[in-house]
């Protein structure tokens, strides 16, 4: 009776893996894609073989506990796996990467109940480090860096010079680039820190004390880097502080930042009180998984699996604008400054130079091409490594929200833009409720297709009123006309 039973167990628990991995094998493989490329992902192709060898080597303390599955955990699961249906009709990879990592802990959570889960709760939890989640943090990081590093040399009396993410001097000019940012040392220490705090303290408290600090120093440290790099400029010469940055913006600094927090680490194991080590001994237990909640895990991937293929299946939409009609004699002439969107896989675009130097750009995103993504995180209003934000904020022009920004760029070019998203139910200036409104679109039976407008007018230093004018008369004049080209 209990070898049938035990037979039923091991049925259900492959099939569920099959069907967990038929749901999840290309979200999977996109990560895989994401830790290769990225040097701040690199660590999750350790994440799940780590995590799966911290459950082996509590294999005979979770022998010792019997398995009683929980149900309630399926108040989480149920919306995990909605969420990954989301991700697919939105192609927005964070929820399914996220439903992909998260979906497997919650299942096995739910099959062998609180008591084993609690033995095991530090790897299951982890393999949400899998998830290839922070780059988003990359502008902040970087004001952040900048604004730390001029408060170092505001205790110096070296002249400085402000302008975004440029630091000037009077040897030269700095930028706090994006490779800047250090959110690859960011990530990777807050990896370390989590496992660290893990297996070195008892206490809570503790732990998260070191998990803070594990997110603090790397930041710090950076922006104490950046104010080095400052000071050899000043003193050595701007082709040693280049120089110098080479050498040290690399896993030798990375190395400095785990060895200071090692070092405060064991600072901080002090604190604890130490304890005479004993060998835990652990009798094992009869245990079963129960077939039923593996059934119901079953059913629900199989479910998402169909309804995941509902979704995909939608009809082709236009991948071509409508013409923009717009008066030949307000053409102008081009200003080459360097400036340009990063656009990634657009099904069309149209760009017109208008009067005043204005420059006017519709792009076309149809949801039945592959890769050609609204919201992709390459698509950029500018390139970060020319360019920086002086000023972004949202302003009411002609009855609508748009996102007016101001941008310098490191020759001293300046740019003024308006830019705005139009989807099927209307007008959207931030990219995640644009994103938002598309997946809920799909999953409606729309298309889920959308445009991005662009008006955009170079100046010189002391002109922006006067751009402001003229970019402000020629959207009014032409924004309806470039709407109008996208074919929705």
């Amino acid at each position: 009776m209990f070898a049938s039973r035990n037979k039923r167990e091991c049925v259900f628990i492959f099939g569920a893996l099959i069907a967990w991995f038929t749901l999840y094998y290309e979200v999977i493989f996109s990560a895989a894609q994401i830790w290769y490329t990225s040097e701040i992902f690199t660590h999750g192709f350790f994440v799940v073989p780590g995590a799966l060898w911290i459950i082996w080597s509590k294999r005979n303390q979770l022998a010792s506990v019997p398995f009683s599955p929980n149900y309630w955990v399926l108040l989480l699961l149920a919306p995990v796996l909605l969420l990954g249906l989301l991700g697919s009709a939105g192609d927005i990879n964070l929820f399914r990467h996220f439903a992909c990592f998260a979906s497997l802990p919650l299942a096995v959570w739910m099959v062998i109940g609180n008591k084993a889960a609690k033995v095991i709760w530090f790897p299951l939890v982890f393999m949400l480090f899998a998830i290839p989640v922070g780059e988003e943090l990359v502008p902040t990081l970087q004001q952040w860096t900048a604004k730390l590093a001029i408060a170092m040399l505001s205790i110096t009396s070296i002249p400085v010079f402000v302008d975004g993410l440029y630091i000037e001097i009077p040897q030269g000019k700095f930028v706090v680039a994006e490779a800047c940012s250090g959110i690859r040392f960011s990530v990777g220490s807050l990896v370390f820190g989590v496992v660290y705090a893990y297996y070195s303290y008892a206490s809570i408290w503790l732990r998260g004390c070191f998990v803070i600090l594990a997110i603090v120093v790397p930041v710090v440290a950076n922006a104490g880097r950046v104010f080095g790099l400052v000071l050899i400029g000043r003193y050595f010469g701007m082709e040693h502080a280049s120089g110098t940055d080479h050498l040290v913006y690399g896993w030798f600094f990375f190395a400095i930042v785990l060895g200071l927090l090692f070092f405060v680490g064991e600072l901080l194991r002090k604190l604890e009180k130490v304890h005479e080590h004993q060998v835990d001994f652990y009798k094992p237990v009869h245990q079963t998984m129960s077939v039923h909640a593996i059934s119901i895990v079953l059913a629900l991937l199989i479910a998402a699996l169909l309804w995941g293929a509902v979704i995909n299946n939608h009809e082709s939409k236009r991948s071509n604008l409508n013409g923009v009609v717009v008066a030949p004699s307000l053409y102008g002439k081009t200003v080459k400054d360097g400036w340009a969107p990063l656009v990634h896989s657009q099904s069309d675009k149209a760009t017109l130079l208008l009067r005043s130097g204005v420059e006017a750009s519709v792009y076309w995103f149809a949801s039945d091409q592959p890769g050609a993504e609204l919201t992709d995180y390459r698509n950029r209003l500018f390139d970060k490594e020319r360019w920086s934000i002086v000023a972004e904020q949202r302003v009411e022009k002609s009855g609508r929200t748009i996102v007016r920004t101001v941008l310098t760029g490191s020759a001293g070019a300046k740019r003024l833009i308006y830019s705005w998203f139009v989807l099927e139910s209307g007008y959207e200036v931030r990219s995640s409720v644009a994103k938002v409104k598309q997946t809920v679109s799909r999953l409606l039976g729309g298309s889920g297709s959308a445009g991005w407008v662009l008006f955009t007018i170079p100046y010189r230093e002391g002109g922006i009123e006067k751009a402001e004018s003229a970019l402000s008369q020629e959207y009014r004049a032409h924004a309806e006309a470039f709407e109008g080209a996208l074919p929705f």
